[in-house]
This record gives structure tokens, sequence and C-alpha cells, in this order.
């Protein structure tokens, strides 16, 4: 799943297992992933990946992701 966008940026806490993402200005959100999710980082902290062997959860998760867009 790959989700790329312009108004975010995105830290990812490996050692927790935690999305952080800065949306717009102001806002802060913490997302923690579920144990089988994982995620890596790239180009300037705009685009992330997840991966996970359940193709339904990743689904799910990435719907959610995209809604706090």
């Amino acid at each position: 799943f790959l989700l790329d966008g312009l108004y975010y940026r995105v830290k990812y806490y490996k050692n927790y297992n935690i999305l952080g993402f800065i949306l717009g200005y102001n806002h802060y959100i913490l997302y923690r992933l579920p144990k089988a999710v994982f995620a890596c980082v790239h180009m300037k902290k705009r685009r992330f990946f997840l991966y996970g062997f359940n193709l339904v959860q990743l689904g799910t998760l990435s719907s959610e992701l995209i809604n706090l867009k």
C-alpha cells in the first residue's frame, strides 16, 4: 500500500511501531500500528509503505489512514 500526498509529514517510531503524522501546520497524530504491520518512510517523510501478510488488515488500515488526511 502506498499513500502519497502534499499536506502531511510522517515519522515512524520503529521501537514502538507507531506512525506520527503532522497534518497541516498544527495537528500531530500518533497512530499505533497492529503487531503484524510494519512501515517504511521514504522521500523526505512524505511517502511511506505499509508491509504485512494479511491483505484485509492492510486494506482497512489504509482506509483509516486516508481518512486522517
